[in-house]
C-alpha cells in the first residue's frame, strides 16, 4: 500500500509540474511576473529621444537574433520588431535565461516595448528533482520513524497469530447457540471485524499518522459499496445461502427437485447448492435460483407413496384380486404396513379392468425404483398363481367384407390349454419362492454410494467451503492416538 502511495505521489508530482508550466513573464525593469500566457507590455529601460525607424528595427532584430544564436537558450524562437515594439514567441527551457534575454531586449536603443509570449518548458529532469527530493525527505523521516514502525508491525503480526486463538474462543462461545457451521463461521468473522479495525487503528496511532485512520476507514466503506455493486450476483448467492441455512428446507441426503434438476443434496455453501443426480453427476445450482424456485423435497416426509397399474379380465372378481394383491404386498421388504397397501379401480378399458396399486415406503432408507419393482413382480406372480388372467391391450381389426370364422376345438386342444395354464401357475409359484430370496437383499438407497463418491471427488469450490447442512463435529484422532 505504501509503495502504491509513493508511486501515485510521484506520478501526481510529474503531472502537476508538466501541466502547470507557466508562460514567460513580462519584464518590468528586472522583475519577472507570471502572465499566464497573456502578452503584456514592458516599459523601456531608457528614455526614447527619437522615433524608431525601419533601420533601427533592423538593428534591434539583428542584435536579438545574434543573442539567440550565440546563447542557444531557445528551443524555438520567433522575433518580430516593428516601430520599436519587440514581440517574442517560442519556447525556452530556463526562466533565468528568459529574464536575461528580456532585460537585454529592454535595454536596446530605440526599443519602445517588449511583448513576451515565450513559454517556459523546463526539462524532465528539472521536474523530477523535486519529487526525488521529497522521496529523500520521506526516506529520512521513515528512517527516523523506524523504531515506532517496527513496534506497529510487531503489534499487527502478534495479533495475526493471537487472533487465531481469539477467533477459536469466539467460535466456542457462539457454538452453543449456533449449531450450523456456516452461520457460526459468519458470526465469528463479523465479531472479529471491529476487533481488527481497532488493532489497525491502534497501530496507526503508534506510528503517528493521525489523519490517515479516518481516510482508510472512509476508503474501506467506499470500496465495500463499490464491490457490493460490482459483485451483486455473488452477494445475492451469499445472502440466499444464509437464508437457506437458517430456514433449512432440506438437509444433506434429501432428494430434492429444483426446476428441471433432481438429485440428492450433497453440499450447501455460500456459492450454491450441490446435488447428485441419479446418473452420479454433480450439479451446482446457484443459491439465488434455489431461493426463487419451487423446491420439491421428496424425502422431507419419510413415508413416500408410489403406485403402478395392472389389468385383469372382466370375468375376474375385483374384490378377490384386491385381497390377493394386498396380502401379497405386505410380505414385500421395504413396503410399510402403515399406511397399508391399497388397490382401487382406476379405469374400465375396452379389454380389461385397470387397477391402481398404491404402496408406501420409507424414502430415506429404501429406493423407490427397487421397492416398486419388487411390488410389481409380486403382484404379477400372485395373480398368475391364482389363475387370474392379465389381458393385454385390445387390438381392433376392421375387414372390408364379412369374415366367416369357424372354431374347431377338440378334446386334445382343450387338454393342451389346460396344461398350459397349469404350467403358468407352476412357473408363477416358483417365481414367488424365488422372489423371497431377493426380498432378503438390502434395499439401501444408492445415494449412499453416490455421496461417498462425491466426498472422494468434491467440486473444487467445495473443498475449502463450510457446509451449511451439517453441524460442526469434533475432529477424530488417528488410530495411533486412539490406541494411546
Amino acid at each position: 500500500m505504501k509503495n502504491l502511495a509513493v508511486l501515485a505521489f510521484v506520478l501526481f508530482s510529474i503531472i502537476s509540474a508538466t501541466t502547470h508550466a507557466q508562460w514567460g513573464a513580462i519584464i518590468r525593469t528586472t522583475t519577472t511576473p507570471s502572465n499566464n500566457g497573456k502578452a503584456e507590455v514592458a516599459a523601456p529601460g531608457f528614455p526614447i529621444l527619437e522615433f524608431p525607424t525601419p533601420e533601427s528595427d533592423r538593428k534591434i532584430m539583428d542584435q536579438l537574433q545574434s543573442l539567440v544564436k550565440e546563447s542557444g537558450w531557445f528551443s524555438t524562437i520567433h522575433i518580430r520588431v516593428k516601430d520599436g515594439i519587440v514581440v517574442l514567441e517560442g519556447n525556452i527551457k530556463s526562466r533565468e535565461h528568459l529574464n536575461v534575454f528580456l532585460e537585454t531586449a529592454q535595454r536596446l536603443p530605440m526599443t519602445v516595448a517588449v511583448i513576451n509570449k515565450v513559454r517556459v518548458q523546463p526539462p524532465l529532469a528539472d521536474n523530477i528533482e523535486p519529487v526525488i527530493e521529497q522521496l529523500r525527505d520521506f526516506g529520512q523521516k521513515a528512517w527516523q520513524m523506524l523504531p515506532v514502525l517496527l513496534i506497529s508491525i510487531f503489534v499487527v503480526v502478534f495479533f495475526i497469530f493471537f487472533g487465531g486463538y481469539l477467533s477459536d474462543g469466539i467460535r466456542n462461545i457462539w457454538k452453543w447457540r449456533i449449531p450450523n457451521p456456516f452461520l457460526l463461521a459468519l458470526v465469528t468473522r463479523l465479531t472479529m471485524v471491529p476487533i481488527w479495525i481497532l488493532v489497525f487503528y491502534f497501530a496507526l496511532r503508534i506510528v503517528g499518522v493521525s489523519n490517515l485512520e479516518a481516510t482508510i476507514i472512509g476508503a474501506t466503506g467506499f470500496l465495500t459499496l463499490l464491490f457490493a455493486l460490482a459483485f451483486k450476483g455473488i452477494g445475492e448467492n451469499y445472502l440466499a445461502g444464509i437464508l437457506l441455512a437458517s430456514r433449512s428446507p432440506f438437509t444433506k441426503g434429501d432428494l430434492i427437485k429444483v426446476g428441471d434438476h433432481q438429485g440428492y443434496v450433497q453440499n450447501l455453501n455460500m456459492r450454491g447448492t450441490t446435488i447428485i443426480d441419479f446418473n452420479g453427476n454433480l450439479i451446482l445450482i446457484p443459491n439465488i435460483m434455489v431461493i426463487q424456485s419451487v423446491v420439491e423435497n421428496r424425502t422431507a416426509n419419510p413415508s413416500m407413496r408410489t403406485s403402478f397399474f395392472v389389468n385383469i379380465g372382466y370375468h375376474e372378481s375385483i374384490s378377490r384380486v384386491q385381497e390377493l394383491i394386498i396380502n401379497a404386498l405386505k410380505e414385500v421388504n421395504g413396503i410399510l404396513s402403515d399406511p397399508a397397501p391399497n388397490v382401487v379401480v382406476e379405469e374400465l378399458t375396452p379389454s380389461a379392468v385397470r387397477l391402481r396399486v398404491m404402496v408406501w415406503l420409507d424414502a430415506k432408507n429404501s429406493a423407490e425404483a427397487r421397492v416398486k419393482s419388487r411390488a410389481m413382480m409380486k403382484t404379477k406372480d400372485i395373480l398368475l398363481v391364482n389363475g387370474i388372467t392379465i389381458p393385454d391391450e385390445a387390438r381392433e381389426i376392421i375387414f372390408a367384407d364379412d369374415l366367416k370364422v369357424q372354431l374347431v376345438q377338440d378334446a386334445a386342444q382343450k387338454s393342451t390349454q389346460t396344461d398350459r395354464k397349469e404350467q403358468i401357475r407352476r412357473a408363477a409359484a416358483y417365481n414367488l419362492e424365488d422372489a423371497k430370496k431377493e426380498e432378503n437383499l438390502p434395499i439401501e438407497e444408492p445415494k449412499e454410494k453416490l455421496m461417498d463418491l462425491a466426498k472422494q471427488n468434491p467440486l473444487p469450490g467445495n473443498k475449502d467451503s463450510s457446509d451449511l447442512l451439517e453441524p460442526s463435529k469434533p475432529k477424530e484422532g488417528s488410530e495411533e492416538e486412539k490406541k494411546n
